[in-house]
């Protein structure tokens, strides 16, 4: 018995879906597979539990038995496909992570299909961005295989579904990291991926991932793109709302016998094209990245200061989508910076306007008045980088707006006295044309065509081939009939050169495209006129009036017409010649009475339908004729309307010019009041300077006048001094002469005094006394050779000068003692000679030896 195997399908359902015994599980899951696929419709009571508890088929698709498993997700995609969306919307919350984490890294090849398939249904059922948002935490997984395996479902999924479906803006934040992940496996899966996206994407691809490579991961990128730069992507699998939108619309085809499903297929997919990296990236908030005194740095005097804050803006905004925000006053520094003397200044403005109308697109269309002109004018320039730039910037400006908006300003440039401005003018104007979708109106194609043929006349070659360029692109969007009427006063040669440029020139707009469809439905009215009308002159004649303006009729009108046309057709069989030709001949007679009537009393549409009989039927031609003519008065009123348009979108220009005036005005009021402010703080400064300059020039006049009235006194006492050591000298020699003493000097003296008149102090005190005088009186001097040569001629001290000037005066007095010092010692030596005459005599008993 324990070798027979346990019946489990005795069991409840619910039992066996979460059993402890795989194979109970396996069964289950085997089993509800079947119900799904027997089920009659999605409204069936199979699914029902499912969709009461959701979290069931969570533990299903993490099983932990892997064959068991398998069954588990086949029975998933099973419920989807035949649960439909309601299924789907229920369940994708709880089973996508799981699908992830357990089916994708199974190591059971039909266990990683399985799961792929169920993310499929997943995302046909409802919609992709929940999906994918789910599983994009699985490529920052741990686990090698898990990786790998969430970015091959990921490239098969955009391969099913294309990146128009789904965007990948969700992906490719992640691919960066993915490229340098150190499995083997997960790279080359990523590579896929990327090639994948590149059919889809192209070079909208490079911009925003090349960035964050490394150049060998370019490299090798590069060159897978290489291979399948021309493949043509193809949605295999469609959503669910795209299949029905698909089916309704074959209905509507088959209904009107035009086109079959697999056109109407093939021709969404060719023409979903390639993705734009603009709508792939979130915005970036450039302003707050501006330097916070950029109108300061800008106004720098040193070109290279300027150039380099314009270089750290253009860095800045240099991003491939900018935030919606208010950059007036920056784009204000920009057309200012378009006006530098130095070219480079220049040059990297306009690139800075190309990157700000690149990354606004459409919303730069409020700015682009304000930087216009400056381009066009600062296209004189012809250095081939700096025309480079300026040409981006236009091309940038023209995609931001319209050719209604930018040909004012460009036609005034085509007149401008420079050539080099007529030349990038008309370029860019041909570049315009050929780019425009929209076809220029009569009067702007009458504008463009009257300035166009002043340059055919240029001296300049080069301008006069643009404008044969300009005629001819025109004629290319017009036809030729258009311009016929502006070309008469042109030589064969100039026409010549014109068709020339006519035949190569590519557009992508024309006027002559709604010509043939206006052309239709005036056929059957011209010919029902003349069927009707007994006189065919008449008819004839009001087919002359329609034909001319049929190419201006707008389509409303068309479908009126021929609206009326459909109701009248019952009525040509029932009523009579007479009633038809009483009321039509004389308004095809006269048609400036019919004119006068169409607008005498309510306007275009108030014509009087009055007949000469009271009958209904008599009125009916009268509405037909009424219509034919109302045509042409229509055709007249959109010319007046298209004028009028042209005419607001003037006085709306005019107006903003006033506005960018009055602001401009009031913000250079501002300037010349901070200005002002700061030349009357700076005269102030420049005041207090000159003071203070002419007080340090003061002090420095009268210490000169001092340092010179100390050196007059030097010299002078030097000249007394040399003159008191004259006399000392003069005076010792003569001492020493009278006494036989060698006193050549004062030091000598000085040093011998003592050892010479030593017998004399002895034995006379009259010598003794003589020497002592003159030891007494001798240090005087001293004292004055050492004051006056200590003696400060600084005239930055005060306290130097005062004590020089104490000196001074002591000295004086010292030299007058000096005098009268000398004087009496004059006196003394004489006497002491005469006293020493009479010592001679003294006999020598006394003592003293001679």
């Amino acid at each position: 018995m324990s070798d027979e195997q346990p019946d489990y399908s005795k069991l409840p359902l619910e039992e066996r879906l979460v059993h402890k015994v795989w194979k109970a599980r396996l069964e289950a899951y085997q089993e509800i597979t079947k119900d799904f696929e027997k089920s009659p419709n999605e409204e069936s009571d199979v699914f029902t539990p499912f969709l009461s508890n959701p979290e069931l088929f969570k533990k299903i698709v993490t099983d932990s038995n892997v064959v068991a498993q398998e069954s588990g997700i086949a029975a998933l995609n099973a419920f989807l496909e035949f649960g439909g969306p309601r299924g789907a919307m229920k369940l994708r919350s709880q089973v996508v992570t799981g699908l992830c984490e357990k089916g994708l890294s199974s190591s059971r090849a039909g266990t990683k299909q399985k799961t792929i398939d169920a993310l499929l249904w997943l995302i046909e059922l409802d919609i992709p961005d929940p999906v994918i948002e789910q599983m994009i935490p699985s490529l920052s997984a741990r686990l090698p295989k898990l990786v790998s395996g969430t970015v091959k479902a990921l490239a098969d999924i955009y391969t099913a579904f294309g990146a128009q479906t789904i965007s990948p803006k969700l992906v490719l934040p992640s691919l960066p990291k993915l490229f340098s992940h150190a499995d083997r496996t997960v790279r080359a899966e990523t590579s896929n991926l990327t090639v994948e996206l590149y059919k889809w994407m192209g070079p909208a691809l490079e911009q925003v991932l090349f960035a964050e490579l490394k150049p060998v991961q370019q490299k090798d990128l590069a060159a897978a793109f290489e291979k399948v730069k021309d493949d043509k992507p193809t949605q295999t699998r469609l959503l669910r709302s795209q299949r029905e939108a698909m089916e309704s619309q074959t209905a509507q085809k088959e209904s009107n016998n035009e086109g079959a499903d697999d056109d109407i297929v093939m021709g969404d997919t060719e023409e979903a094209g390639q993705l734009d990296a603009y709508d792939l990236m979130d915005p970036v908030d450039v302003l707050s990245k501006m330097p916070t005194d950029l109108a300061t740095k800008i106004a720098a005097p040193k070109w290279k200061d300027r150039l380099d804050v314009m270089n750290e803006v253009h860095q800045a905004i240099n991003v491939i989508k900018l935030a919606d925000d208010d950059y007036l006053e920056l784009v204000r520094i920009f057309a200012k910076c378009l006006k530098d003397v130095n070219i480079q200044v220049a040059s990297v403005a306009a690139n800075c306007i190309d990157c700000l109308a690149k990354g606004l697109r459409k919303k730069f269309h409020k700015y682009y008045q304000i930087v216009l002109n400056p381009l066009l004018e600062r296209s004189k320039e012809k250095k081939q980088s700096v025309l480079d730039a300026l040409n981006g910037a236009l091309d940038a400006v023209f995609e931001s707006t319209s050719l209604s908006d930018i040909l004012t300003d460009t036609l005034e440039a085509m007149k401008h006295k420079t050539p080099q401005v007529r030349l990038a003018s008309s370029q860019y104007l041909i570049r315009c044309l050929k780019e425009t979708k929209t076809a220029p109106t009569k009067p702007e194609i009458e504008s463009i065509i009257t300035t166009s043929i002043k340059l055919v006349g240029d001296t300049l070659p080069g301008v006069r081939t643009n404008g044969f360029e300009v005629v001819g692109t025109l004629m290319k969007i017009t036809g030729e009939r258009e311009l016929n009427p502006y070309l008469e006063k042109v030589d064969d040669i100039k026409k010549n050169k014109i068709k020339e440029f006519y035949d190569v020139a590519e557009v992508k707009s024309k006027v002559t495209a709604p010509k043939p469809k206006a052309a239709a439905p005036s056929k059957p009215t011209s010919s029902t006129s003349s069927s009707k009308t007994p006189s065919k002159a008449a008819s004839i004649k009001r087919k002359s009036l329609v034909a001319p303006k049929a190419s201006s009729i707008s389509k409303s009108t068309l479908g009126s017409t021929s609206s009326l046309q459909q109701k009248k057709k019952p009525l040509t069989g029932s009523s009579t010649i007479p009633s038809k030709r009483g009321p039509t001949s004389p308004l095809k007679n006269d048609p400036a009475s019919t004119r006068i009537g169409a607008l005498g009393n309510r306007g275009l549409t108030g014509r009087s339908l009055q007949s000469s009989t009271s009958s209904t039927l008599n009125n009916v031609p009268s509405i037909k004729q009424d219509s034919g003519l109302n045509d042409a008065e229509r055709a007249e009123l959109e010319d007046l309307r298209i004028q009028k348009q042209s005419w607001l979108k003037e006085r709306e220009k005019l107006n903003w010019q006033v506005q960018e005036s009055i602001a401009e005005s009031s913000r250079l009021m501002t300037e010349i009041q901070t200005i002002s402010n700061n030349s009357d703080r700076l005269n102030e400064q420049h005041t207090n300077d000159v003071m203070t300059i002419k007080s340090k020039e003061t002090q420095l006049q009268r210490a000169n006048s001092d340092l010179e009235i100390s050196r007059l006194k030097i010299s002078q006492l030097e000249s007394e001094i040399m003159l008191l050591k004259k006399q000392r000298s003069s005076t010792m020699n003569t001492f020493s002469t009278s006494n036989g003493l060698d006193l050549s000097s004062s030091s000598s003296l000085e040093n011998e005094r003592p050892r010479q008149y030593a017998p004399l102090q002895e034995s006379n005190g009259v010598r003794s006394s003589v020497n002592s005088e003159f030891s007494a009186k001798s240090p005087t001097l001293d004292n004055i050779d050492q004051k006056v040569g200590n003696l400060s001629i600084d005239n930055d001290q005060k306290e130097n000068n005062g004590l020089s000037r104490t000196m001074l005066d002591t000295n004086d007095e010292s030299w007058r003692r000096a005098a009268e010092v000398t004087s009496q010692l004059k006196a003394r030596i004489e006497k002491m000679k005469a006293k020493s005459r009479n010592t001679n005599n003294i006999p020598s008993s006394s003592g003293y030896r001679s």
